[in-house]
């Protein structure tokens, strides 16, 4: 069956798409195949309404590559199941994760976020505190995926502040995090930043991130602009 799936995955592959993860994908990390992620979740729904979706997982798929294990974190976190299920399977999941290329793909695929926020929030606090560098990300990466909200953002911004950023894939996470919240509520974010206790240099990058982003208007830059220390 591994053999299969490997095959089927192989017939995904997108060249262009491989070349650009590669060009920052970690050599110690495990090999990508080069399916994107679009395709790997619509190949994923074929196995996501199977009765036997758990034993598929935990039996007939392969951990040695980056899509296998996407296509996991693909399955469980839409097939349907408890909250405490998903969370648990998940719990273990971020142990294995070995770059933030899986952690960030990994995220987009954590479904619960939608079904179960409160218990989602419950289930990554602890992490936002953790010293391992992709557990804490992926805490981060979940938080400005689902809950830049109207309904979440104060809440956000709060925990945001609350992060102490233990190696370079955490605080290029929280930079990353503060763009998104700035972009989407713009006052709120300046608030929080002027309160925040982020060391100097810390803090000035994230006024980088988000003076340096796409998206940030010139208007925008000015503005962020005043705040750097």
């Amino acid at each position: 069956m591994e053999e299969d799936i490997r095959k089927q995955l192989n017939a995904l592959i997108d060249t262009d798409y491989k070349t650009r993860l590669l060009k920052d994908y970690p050599r110690e990390a495990r090999p990508v195949i080069g399916v994107p992620f679009n395709s790997l979740r619509e190949f994923s729904l074929e196995f996501v309404g199977r009765k036997d979706w758990r034993e598929f997982v935990q039996k007939q798929l392969s951990e040695d590559t980056f899509e296998e294990m996407l296509l996991q974190a693909l399955i469980v976190g839409t097939a349907k199941s408890s909250s405490s299920e998903a969370l648990e399977w998940f719990a273990q999941y971020l142990l294995k994760i070995d770059s933030s290329q899986l952690c960030d793909a990994s995220c987009l695929a954590f479904h619960p976020a939608i079904e179960y926020p409160e218990e989602t929030l419950d289930f990554i606090r602890p992490y936002l505190e953790s010293s391992e560098g992709f557990e804490q990300r992926f805490a981060i990466v979940t938080l400005l995926d689902y809950f830049v909200t109207i309904d979440s953002i104060d809440r956000t911004l709060t925990l945001f502040g609350d992060v102490r950023p233990t190696t370079r894939y955490a605080q290029d996470a929280l930079a990353w995090g503060y763009e998104v919240c700035f972009l989407t509520f713009q006052q709120k974010t300046i608030y929080a930043l002027r309160k925040s206790n982020l060391s100097y240099n810390y803090f000035n990058s994230i006024i980088d991130r988000i003076q340096n982003s796409p998206r940030t208007s010139e208007p925008q830059r000015k503005i962020v602009a005043d705040l750097r220390r």
